[in-house]
């Protein structure tokens, strides 16, 4: 996973504003099993686009995060030996917040919380179109910056 971001803070004032983008890999997924066909699903990555507002004090900055979400969906099903599968990006939102802080020089760390709602993506298994219903999810993460 990675992240790039700005931040900009007017002198003398609390405020900071900013925009960042990242991209991560994770492990949602969920199957089922009717006889001999097998189902799944998968969320193998999401990335963000957001924008930020915080308030700072002394090394540390409380903010507010929201933007665009995009997810990879995928879905495959199996029966008979035969595997037919697709995957599409597609597009929601995320609203979230976190704590950062700076510890040493140009570095800080952040705990941050996302919700992530992705809407709907038409996948198409073997000439059906088939579509995935919304996916909600919560993210925590911990990170570390570099700022140049």
């Amino acid at each position: 996973s990675g992240q790039l971001g700005y931040n900009w803070q007017g002198m003398g004032n609390p405020l900071v504003f900013g925009i960042e983008a990242d991209i991560h890999g994770t492990s949602l997924r969920d199957s089922a099993t009717i006889g001999a066909v097998s189902a799944e699903a998968k969320i193998p990555a999401f990335a963000t686009i957001r924008g930020r507002i915080g308030y700072a004090w002394d090394r540390a900055m409380l903010y507010a995060t929201g933007g665009i979400a995009f997810t990879d969906t995928k879905a495959s099903v199996t029966g008979g030996g035969v595997t037919v599968s697709d995957d599409k990006w597609g597009s929601g939102y995320t609203l979230g917040g976190g704590l950062e802080y700076a510890f040493a020089g140009p570095w800080s760390a952040k705990i941050e919380y996302l919700y992530v709602h992705a809407d709907s993506v038409d996948l198409t298994l073997a000439g059906v179109p088939v579509s995935t219903g919304d996916f909600n999810y919560n993210v925590i993460r911990a990170g570390l910056n570099y700022h140049f």
